[in-house]
């Protein structure tokens, strides 16, 4: 957790992160709890959406894999599940592998498939320029 204090929190004394809970209780620090809002991409896409949908429609791909070492396919999994209630048109997937592990074949196919398509995407709604 030290070094995610480290990153979304604040300062306290002595410029040291404040800690988001207390090790030993699992007591929030509500106040910092508040400052992490602002790294949170759900939040915000889910926040200005309106502005944000022209831009991203369908542009972003999103992919883990399920045995996450840092269990951020949770994270991705509620990502998902409130950018399809947001009609985005986001692409997420889910792959065998850790953390680490993830980067297979499929996964670099996948990849691929997914920028090929939506460069020849843009071709098409700009061809004036070419």
């Amino acid at each position: 957790m030290h070094s995610f204090d480290a990153v979304f929190s604040g300062k306290g004394l002595m410029e040291i992160p404040k800690p988001f809970a207390i090790p030993m209780t699992g007591e929030v620090n509500k106040e910092v709890f508040e400052h992490w809002k602002n790294y949170d991409i759900s939040l915000y896409l889910r926040t200005n959406w309106d502005k944000l949908q022209k831009d991203l429609y369908g542009k972003i791909r999103v992919s883990v894999g399920e045995q996450d070492n840092f269990y951020l396919n949770s994270a991705v999994h509620l990502l998902d599940s409130e950018m399809k209630k947001l009609n985005t048109g986001f692409v997420f997937e889910y792959y065998p592998g850790d953390h680490f592990t993830v980067f297979s074949p499929e996964y670099r196919k996948a990849a691929e498939r997914f920028l090929v398509a939506k460069y020849l995407q843009w071709q098409k709604e700009n061809k004036k320029g070419f």
